[in-house]
């Protein structure tokens, strides 16, 4: 019997960890944003968002399953690049990190890939998904992407 596994851990670190010049992004200025990942603790485990300036965007999940290839829909890739943008504006309210470990419970953790690093801020699942609190434009942003992978995925069905 052959044992299929779950690609979640390998593809978040993968998009944790790309760099600006992998995604034909090597002249973006100083400290600026080419990408973000969003994790969502859901029962049973977790869901990652991810968008990059260069219009690509996925989701996954712990459990199985997702959502790749977003940049083949213009609807997704400009969802993607309005996300980047958005969190762009974040960084001065984000904390430059180099751990990147999942949410706790009800919890919703975002980061901000730039040139100098990765920035992280966290914050309530229900500021996530009523694009409420401090971060309210940047979710808003993030639920349009999400919404947007959705449809493809409906689509496809």
């Amino acid at each position: 019997m052959v044992e299929s596994r779950n690609p979640y851990t390998e593809l978040r670190e993968r998009a944790l960890n790309v760099a600006a010049g992998e995604l034909g992004l090597a002249t973006l200025g100083e400290t600026e944003a080419f990408g973000v990942v969003i994790d969502i603790a859901v029962e049973g485990g977790s869901a990652t968002f991810t968008a990059f300036r260069s219009s690509d965007a996925s989701m996954y999940t712990s459990v199985g399953g997702g959502i790749i290839g977003g940049v083949g829909h213009e609807s997704v890739r400009q969802a993607a690049v309005e996300l980047v943008e958005k969190a762009g504006e974040t960084i001065p309210d984000l904390t430059l990190t180099t751990d990147t470990p999942l949410p706790d419970p009800n919890r919703v953790r975002f980061y901000v890939l730039t040139t100098t690093g990765k920035f992280v801020a966290e914050e309530t699942e229900e500021n996530f998904f009523t694009a409420a609190g401090p971060f309210a434009e940047l979710f808003l942003a993030a639920n349009n992407l999400l919404t947007e992978l959705r449809q493809i995925d409906d689509d496809r069905q």
